[in-house]
C-alpha cells in the first residue's frame, strides 16, 4: 500500500516484518555495497539485526564496504554500561557484521565537550557522502531518535533533554542513574537519508501511528516531519497498524 512518498507494509507477526526489514536494506547494500547505514537502537529493530546477521553469514550480502552510523546516546552513563545504545549497537550490529572502527560513526557518550562530539559526527556524517538508509522506530510521543516533542526541532546533531516518557524507555530500566539526557541526530541529518525505513511493532505502537497517519506535521510530533521525505517504507506488524487498512 503506497500514499504520496510513503510505502505501508503490514505483515501478522514481528517475524514476519523484521524479515521483510532486513531483506530490504540487504537488498540496499547489494546495490550499494559501500552504503551508510543509520540504525536505531531498542527492541523494535532488534530481529531485523538478527536477520541481517543471519543473511551476511548465508553470504547474501557482503559486508566488507558497510558503514554504520548510530542514531542516539544516552548520557549520564558509563561508556561500559549495558544500558548504553553503543552496548546494544555492538551486540547485535557491530559484531555481528563485523563493521571496523574505521567504518562506524558513533556518540561518545563520554565526550566532555558534548557540542565538540556533536560537530564531530556532522563533519564524519558529510564527508561519508551521507546516510543512504536509516532503520528508525517511533516513540510513544511521537519522537524520531532523540528528537522530542518541541515547540521547535533542532536541525543538527544535539544534546536532547529527555521527555518523561523517553527516560522511562525500557532500554533505560535497571540504570543505576536516571538518565535524562541523550546525544541525537537532528531532523535534517535524519530527512537527509536517501531512503527512511519506519519500524513499529506492539499494540503500544498503535497510538503513534495513528497520529503519523493524520498527516498533520507538528513539532509536538516529531516524527509527522517524515511526511516530508521522498522515500519512506513503513513496515509494522497488524498490532501496530490498527488504524491502517489492508495490509502486505
Amino acid at each position: 500500500m503506497s500514499t504520496e512518498a510513503f510505502t505501508f507494509h503490514v505483515d501478522s507477526s514481528v517475524d514476519k516484518a523484521s524479515a521483510r526489514a532486513a531483506s530490504l536494506v540487504a537488498e540496499q547494500i547489494r546495490r550499494k555495497p559501500d552504503s551508510l547505514i543509520c540504525v536505531a537502537s531498542g527492541s523494535t529493530p532488534t530481529q531485523t539485526y538478527a536477520n541481517l546477521g543471519e543473511l551476511a553469514a548465508e553470504n547474501r550480502y557482503a559486508v566488507d564496504r558497510v558503514s554504520i552510523a548510530k542514531l542516539d546516546e544516552w548520557l549520564e552513563l558509563p561508556p561500559d554500561d549495558p544500558h548504553t545504545c553503543e552496548s546494544f549497537l555492538r551486540q547485535h550490529v557491530l559484531e555481528p557484521l563485523q563493521i571496523r572502527a574505521d567504518r562506524y560513526i558513533g556518540f561518545d557518550n563520554q565526550a566532555t565537550d558534548t557540542l565538540a562530539e556533536c560537530r564531530r559526527i556532522e563533519t564524519e556524517l558529510q564527508n561519508s557522502g551521507g546516510i543512504d538508509i536509516a532503520i528508525l522506530g517511533i516513540g510513544i510521543n511521537g519522537h524520531i531518535g532523540l528528537n522530542e516533542p518541541a515547540a521547535y526541532l533542532q536541525a543538527g546533531c544535539h544534546v536532547a533533554d529527555l521527555a518523561p516518557t523517553t527516560v522511562g524507555h525500557s532500554m533505560l530500566e535497571g540504570t543505576a542513574d536516571r538518565v535524562t539526557r541523550g546525544l541525537t541526530m537532528g531532523m535534517r541529518d535524519i530527512l537527509g537519508a536517501r531512503r527512511i525505513l519506519l519500524l513499529a511493532f506492539g499494540e503500544h505502537k498503535a497510538e503513534p501511528i495513528r497520529e503519523l497517519l493524520t498527516k498533520r506535521v507538528t513539532t509536538q510530533f516529531p516524527a509527522s516531519f517524515l511526511w516530508l521525505h521522498q522515500n519512506v517504507t513503513c513496515i509494522f506488524d497488524q498490532a501496530a497498524a490498527a488504524s491502517l487498512a489492508g495490509g502486505a
